[in-house]
C-alpha cells in the first residue's frame, strides 16, 4: 500500500514533467517568435536554459547541507518558478517594444536577454527536479520513465489544447494556480501562509484575461491601434493600426501595410504586362489588402487564396469581405491543396514573404511546381515573388534563387525573371516576350505605375549591365541535379544565413561562449571528489546529453524547414523524444544490454531516418505533411529510446557503485545537462552547416563510442 506521501511525491513528479514542457515551449515561443526566429536565437535560448537547470541541479553536490531545507520546499520552488515567469513573459513583451521596428538585434545584447529571461527559471526548474529526485524512493530509471512520461503528456496537453487557443499569460496563470494546490497541501508549511498563497493564485487566474491584454498593450506601447493580438499555430500575429497605414505583424517581423505597397507585393501587375485577360487567380501564401487591390484592377473572374495559418486566413477573410470579385480562402498545406484543386488557373501567384515556419521548404522544391503546373491553363503563368536583398546578395540568396531557377527550367519550357525590389520569376507553357522589355515599354507609354519605387527608378533594375550579371550567377549549371538541392545542403544553407549577415559579432559570441563553458567545465568535473572511474561515467553522461541534442536539433530544424510545424508540434516533438529516452532507460532494468553496441544502433537508426526523409522528399515520393510528420515522430522517438538505454545503462552502474544518493542524483542530472547546454550552442549554428548531417552524425557516435571506452576503465 502505497503511502499518502508516495502518492503526493508521485504527483509532483507527473506534475514537474507536465510543466517543464509548457513551460520550455511557451518561453521558446514568446522568444524567439518575437525576437526574430533564426537558428541563432533558438541556440541561446536553448543554451541558457539547460545551462540553468545544470547548474540549478548541481546546487545539492556543492551544498548537500541545504538538502533537507530544500526537500520539502520543492512544492514552494515551482509556485515561484510558475509566478516568475508570469513576470518575465509580460517584460519580455515589455523589451520587444524596444526592438520591434530592428531587423536585426544586436547579438550580444540578444544573448544577454535570453540568459537574464531564460537562466533563473531554468534554475530553478532543476533544482526543483533534483529535489523531488531526493525525495523519491524508487530506483532512477523508473523515475526518469515516470518524468518521460510527463513530459510525453504535457506536449500533448501543448500540442492540442494550449497552442493557437490561449495566451501564454493565461496559461502560465492556470499553472501557478495548480503549483498552489500542491503547495497548500504540505502541512510543514504555516497555515497562514498556504492560505494567502492561495488567495494569490486565485486572485492572479481571475485577473489572468487582463494581465493578457495589458502585455499585448505594453508591448505596442505607442499611440498605435492594436486591432488583432493573437497566437496561432504558427506564431504571434498582431495587426496595428494609426493614420496612416494598417500594418500586419507576424513572428514580430513586418508582413504587410494595408495603404502602403509592402516591399513583397508592390509587383504584383508585373505579370498582367505579360499576358492579359488572367481572370482565374491563385494566391499562394499571404494576400493582404493591398495585394486583393492590385488585381481588382484587372477584374478577375475569381481568386483562390491558399494559407495554412487560420489566423492570417481569417484577416484575408476579412479584408476581402467588399471585394467585387468571389475570393475562396483555403486553409492548408500548399501541396496539399494544389492536389485537391480541380479547376485550372491563368495565373498562380506565390507569395514567399511568409517567415519559413510556413513550409517554406516546398517553395524549393520541383515536385511542389510539377503539381502546380498541373493546373495551369495551356498559356497559364506561374508567378513567383521571392524577397532579396541586392546589397547583401550572400550565398545562401544566391543558392535559394538558383535553386528556383532551375526548378522551373526543369518544368517549365519559358522562364523569366525581374530582379526589382523582389526578386519575381516567372514562368510558363508559352512563349512570352521579354519581360525586360515589357516592363521598359510601360514605363515609358506610363502604364506601369508603383507606388513603392519611383518609376524611373525602375530603369536602373533593368539595365543590361544589370541583368545580365544575375543572369551569369543564376542561369549557370549549378554542378548538381534539381533534386539534390532540394536536400540538406538547402538546410545547410538556411542554417548559415546569420553567419554571413553578421559573422564577425557571431564568432566573438562563440567564442565568449566557449571559453566560459570550458572553464566552467572544468571545474565541474574537478569539483566531484570521487574515484577517476566515476568523473568519466560523468564524462560519458554528459556526451550523451551533447549527442542527445545534436538529434533532437537536427530533427526540429529539417522539420520545420520542411513542413512549417516547428510552432505547432514542438511541444510534441520534444515530448516524444523524451518519452523515447525514458522507456529505453525503463528497458535497461528490465533486460542486459551490451552498451557498447548503442552507438552503433544509434548511428543505424539516425542515418536511415535522416536519409529516409531527404530520399523521399526530395523525389517528391512524400509530399503528405502527415505522413512527413509522422516519420519525424516515429525517428524522433527511437532515437530517444536509444539514447535512454545507454543514458540509465551509467545511471545504474553509479548506482550500483554505492555513491550517496544526492551525489548520484546530481551526477546524473547535471552531467547530462552541461552536456545539452553545449550541444545546443554548437550544433544549429555550427556543426551541422559545417559538417553536414550525415558526417555529424557519425562524429557524434565515434564520439560516444570513444568515451564509453573511457568510462569503462
Amino acid at each position: 500500500m502505497v503511502s499518502h506521501s508516495g502518492n503526493y511525491r508521485a504527483a509532483m513528479i507527473w506534475f514537474y514533467g507536465i510543466i517543464t514542457i509548457i513551460i520550455q515551449t511557451l518561453l521558446l515561443r514568446e522568444l524567439v517568435s518575437l525576437f526574430r526566429s533564426n537558428e541563432l536565437t533558438v541556440s541561446i535560448m536553448f543554451f541558457c536554459w539547460f545551462i540553468g537547470t545544470a547548474f540549478g541541479s548541481s546546487l545539492f553536490r556543492h551544498f548537500p547541507e541545504i538538502i533537507n531545507r530544500i526537500r520539502c520546499r520543492t512544492a514552494f520552488m515551482l509556485f515561484f518558478a510558475n509566478t516568475l515567469f508570469l513576470l518575465e513573459i509580460i517584460l519580455i513583451r515589455f523589451v520587444f517594444s524596444q526592438f520591434q521596428y530592428e531587423s536585426e538585434p544586436n547579438i550580444f545584447l540578444l544573448s544577454g536577454l535570453f540568459l537574464i529571461f531564460t537562466f533563473p527559471l531554468s534554475f530553478l526548474i532543476g533544482s526543483a527536479f533534483t529535489s523531488l529526485l531526493l525525495e523519491y524512493n524508487k530506483n532512477l530509471s523508473c523515475l526518469y520513465f515516470v518524468e518521460g512520461a510527463a513530459a510525453f503528456i504535457g506536449g500533448l496537453i501543448f500540442t492540442f489544447v494550449i497552442a493557437g487557443h490561449f495566451d501564454a499569460v493565461i496559461t502560465v496563470s492556470a499553472l501557478i494556480f495548480v503549483s498552489a494546490l500542491f503547495l497548500i497541501r504540505r502541512r510543514d508549511i504555516k497555515l497562514s501562509v498556504r492560505i494567502l498563497i492561495f488567495l494569490l493564485s486565485v486572485l492572479i487566474f481571475i485577473l489572468s484575461p487582463y494581465l493578457s491584454e495589458y502585455s499585448r498593450i505594453l508591448e505596442w506601447h505607442n499611440n498605435d491601434k492594436l486591432l488583432l493580438s493573437k497566437e496561432s499555430k504558427y506564431g504571434y500575429i498582431a495587426e496595428i493600426e494609426n493614420r496612416e497605414l494598417k500594418t500586419i505583424y507576424f513572428n514580430g517581423a513586418v508582413l504587410s501595410n494595408s495603404s502602403l505597397e509592402s516591399q513583397y507585393e508592390e509587383d504584383a501587375n508585373l505579370p498582367f504586362l505579360i499576358r492579359a485577360n488572367l481572370k482565374n487567380i491563385c494566391v499562394i501564401g499571404f494576400a493582404s489588402k493591398s495585394l486583393l487591390d492590385e488585381f481588382k484592377k484587372y477584374k478577375p473572374d475569381n481568386v483562390t487564396v491558399i494559407i495554412q495559418d487560420e489566423v492570417l486566413a481569417n484577416l484575408i477573410r476579412k479584408d476581402a469581405a467588399g471585394a467585387d470579385f468571389p475570393l475562396k480562402v483555403i486553409q492548408s498545406d500548399p501541396v496539399n491543396a494544389l492536389t485537391g484543386l480541380d479547376k485550372k488557373f491563368d495565373l498562380i501567384y506565390i507569395n514567399t514573404s511568409l517567415p519559413k515556419t510556413i513550409a517554406q521548404g516546398f517553395y524549393y522544391s520541383d515536385f511542389f511546381y510539377r503539381r502546380a503546373s498541373e493546373i495551369l491553363t495551356s498559356d497559364g503563368i506561374l508567378a513567383l515573388s521571392v524577397p532579396y536583398e541586392e546589397n547583401n546578395l550572400s550565398s545562401y540568396s544566391l543558392i535559394n534563387l538558383k535553386t528556383i531557377y532551375h526548378t522551373l527550367r526543369s518544368i517549365f519550357p519559358y522562364v523569366e525573371f525581374a530582379p526589382v525590389s523582389s526578386f519575381h520569376f516567372f514562368a510558363s507553357n508559352k512563349v512570352f516576350p521579354p519581360l525586360q522589355e515589357k516592363m521598359l515599354q510601360s514605363i515609358s507609354n506610363h502604364k506601369l505605375l508603383l507606388n513603392y519605387i519611383n518609376p524611373a527608378y525602375i530603369k536602373y533594375y533593368l539595365e543590361s549591365e544589370r541583368i545580365s550579371r544575375y543572369s551569369n550567377l543564376i542561369q549557370n549549371p549549378s554542378g548538381t541535379s534539381v533534386n539534390s538541392l532540394f536536400s540538406f545542403e538547402l538546410y545547410n544553407n538556411n542554417l548559415k544565413k546569420w553567419l554571413l549577415n553578421n559573422i564577425s559579432n557571431t564568432w566573438i559570441v562563440l567564442l565568449v561562449a566557449l571559453i566560459i563553458c570550458i572553464i566552467a567545465l572544468k571545474r565541474y568535473f574537478k569539483s566531484i571528489n570521487i574515484h577517476l572511474s566515476v568523473t568519466g561515467r560523468s564524462s560519458a553522461l554528459f556526451v550523451i546529453g551533447f549527442t542527445s541534442i545534436v538529434g533532437e536539433i537536427l530533427f526540429l530544424n529539417y522539420y520545420q524547414t520542411l513542413t512549417g510545424g516547428l510552432y505547432s508540434l514542438y511541444g510534441l516533438l520534444t515530448a516524444l523524444f523524451m518519452l523515447g529516452l525514458s522507456v529505453g532507460g525503463y528497458l535497461v532494468c528490465k533486460f542486459k544490454i551490451r552498451y557498447f553496441s548503442v552507438p552503433f544502433l544509434l548511428l543505424l537508426v539516425w542515418l536511415i531516418g535522416i536519409e529516409s526523409l531527404f530520399d523521399l522528399t526530395s523525389s517528391g515520393l512524400l509530399t503528405e505533411t502527415v505522413l512527413i510528420s509522422s516519420i519525424c515522430f516515429f525517428w524522433n522517438f527511437t532515437g530517444g529510446f536509444v539514447l535512454g538505454l545507454l543514458f540509465n545503462t551509467f545511471a545504474v552502474r553509479m548506482e550500483e557503485s554505492g555513491f550517496p544518493g544526492a551525489i548520484t542524483t546530481s551526477e546524473i542530472y547535471s552531467a547530462d545537462l552541461a552536456g545539452s547546454a553545449f550541444g545546443a550552442l554548437l550544433t544549429g549554428p555550427l556543426i551541422l552547416p559545417s559538417l553536414g548531417h550525415t558526417i555529424t552524425i557519425v562524429i557524434m557516435c565515434m564520439l560516444l563510442g570513444i568515451v564509453m571506452i573511457y568510462a569503462k576503465k
